[in-house]
């Protein structure tokens, strides 16, 4: 099979696999060890013959990519570029430095499915943004007066990193309720769960370190971790057939574990894209895996929230910690509205005072007059009235939406059962994929998530759905035409799968 499949990787290290197989192939490539023009041996043989997990092999190529030495090809493989070309396309790092890599080059990486244009009156299936229509307008002009009636210019000029204490005080009193035991000085508020991310990833990993995420997982926290140009490591999620928990496999977990990584991302409620809510004892198992790896778990806890039952709701990962260092991520965006841009990362000190600086570096201050609205909205109560409206209505647009598919779909699909949140999890008959329902849905005038987008491999035949844009009436709608396309599919018959060493991303 060629040069590759002799290279000697040390796996004690402090070196990543992933970054000792690039530098490699890089160095063959460099020595003319592959002919321009020539296929790369596929992915899945080189994890196989070099004993590692195929996501890192993945990576390396991926890496040779954005430095031009390969074409990765749909449907076809990986291919080694001429001299002159792959000389012409580089951006490599020299003397054994970081790889330099444009903003531009990355951008390529993210996955995207082309779709058939759509009709303006098109049903959106497909986003957890919240709907427009239930935003509480009123409410929060009323409290943007009320704060900058009572704090004056305070509230015009730039605020501390860490963000608004009057907030960071609310927000740490409504954690302590759910069980974790903090105070505002625990907390930075940052511009949503997204930054949040982006900030501690800063703060605490290095290009080339490896992250555990879940499989299937949110698909902007993928985004970030290629900018940041770390080595990703999925950890696959399993839960019930139309149930409303999950797990992890342990020795799975080991596996990921055991090799040190820098950071662990999961989200343990009504996760994206699943919609499930991660049972207490995979709790325990992640927390004290973490703490014996000595990896930062980030606790995305966007739509804590919205869960449909108050007394059934599980505590926070950072609230049986065992010794882990958790970085616990919320949002007010999926409860109130998205363009208030307000979350919060809340964990030990140490951490705490990383993040803050490295926000203040990257953006100075949040909007103090936005935070001082926020935390007016809480304190008068009218955040809690409108949160009650807004779980209510998602528990009638869930089991509308359950209904509707039950009712309309034929045979072989499998829903989740979320129990809480907008979104849920419908894996499609052998067969069908993701990214086939989605367009001939588009073509019926009904847009979905395919699955393909939450995994760095492809991910299963499955879509995200979601309640967050539609009323009753419009889910109804919007399944009947799902349901259209999903029989239309089955109509044609099997079809082609994809290469399964492939690995270039979806092009738009």
């Amino acid at each position: 099979m060629g040069p590759i499949l002799e290279f000697e990787l040390d796996r004690k290290a402090p070196l990543p696999l992933c970054q000792q197989l690039h530098q490699q192939l890089r160095e063959a490539l460099e020595g003319g060890l592959f002919e321009p023009g020539s296929r790369l041996p596929a992915t899945r043989r080189v994890a196989t013959e070099l004993g590692l997990h195929r996501a890192t092999v993945v990576e390396a190529y991926r890496r040779l990519e954005l430095e031009g030495w390969v074409d990765q090809r749909v449907g076809s493989g990986t291919y080694v570029r001429s001299p002159a070309s792959a000389a012409a396309s580089a951006l490599r790092g020299r003397g054994g430095g970081p790889v330099a890599v444009g903003v531009a080059e990355l951008l390529e990486q993210v996955r995207r499915v082309e779709l058939p244009p759509v009709s303006p009156d098109a049903l959106d299936l497909s986003t957890i943004v919240p709907d427009v229509r239930g935003f509480p307008s009123e409410a929060f002009h009323a409290s943007l007066r009320r704060a900058s009636e009572r704090r004056g210019s305070e509230v015009l000029s730039y605020g501390p990193a860490t963000g608004d204490a009057e907030l960071r005080d609310l927000l740490a009193e409504r954690l302590r309720r759910r069980g974790l035991p903090v105070e505002g000085s625990d907390l930075v508020v940052v511009a949503g769960a997204q930054q949040g991310i982006d900030l501690l990833l800063r703060a605490h990993a290095q290009p080339g370190d490896r992250v555990v995420v879940e499989s299937p997982t949110y698909h902007h926290a993928l985004d970030l971790l290629r900018i940041h140009r770390v080595e990703i490591d999925e950890l696959p999620l399993h839960h019930d057939r139309g149930g409303s928990r999950s797990h992890y496999d342990s020795d799975e977990l080991e596996r990921c574990l055991s090799a040190r990584p820098a950071v662990v991302y999961a989200q343990p409620n009504h996760q994206n894209p699943t919609g499930l809510t991660l049972r207490p004892e995979s709790r325990v198992q992640l927390v004290e895996a973490c703490a014996r790896a000595g990896s930062l778990l980030i606790e995305d806890d966007y739509e804590a929230e919205l869960h449909h039952d108050e007394d059934g709701r599980l505590k926070p990962l950072a609230a049986i910690s065992d010794g882990a260092v958790v970085a616990h991520v919320g949002t007010l965006s999926k409860a109130l509205f998205p363009g208030l841009r307000i979350g919060w990362i809340a964990g030990p000190s140490e951490l705490i005072e990383r993040v803050a600086r490295v926000k203040r570096i990257t953006d100075l201050s949040g909007s103090v007059i936005l935070q001082a609205a926020a935390a007016d909205l809480i304190a008068t109560g009218e955040y809690d009235r409108h949160l009650e409206q807004v779980v209510a209505e998602g528990v009638r647009r869930l089991k509308t939406l359950g209904r509707a598919l039950a009712r309309e779909l034929p045979p072989g699909f499998t829903a989740t059962a979320p129990e809480g949140g907008h979104a849920l999890w419908l894996e499609l008959p052998p067969g069908l994929t993701g990214e086939a329902l989605a367009r001939r849905a588009a073509e019926e005038g009904v847009l979905v998530s395919p699955g393909e987008l939450f995994s760095v491999r492809g991910g299963p035949g499955a879509v995200r759905l979601s309640t967050a844009q539609l009323d009753a009436a419009e889910i109804d709608d919007a399944v009947g035409r799902l349901a259209r396309a999903a029989r239309a599919l089955m109509a044609e018959g099997p079809r082609p799968t994809r290469d399964p060493d492939l690995e270039a991303p979806l092009r738009i």
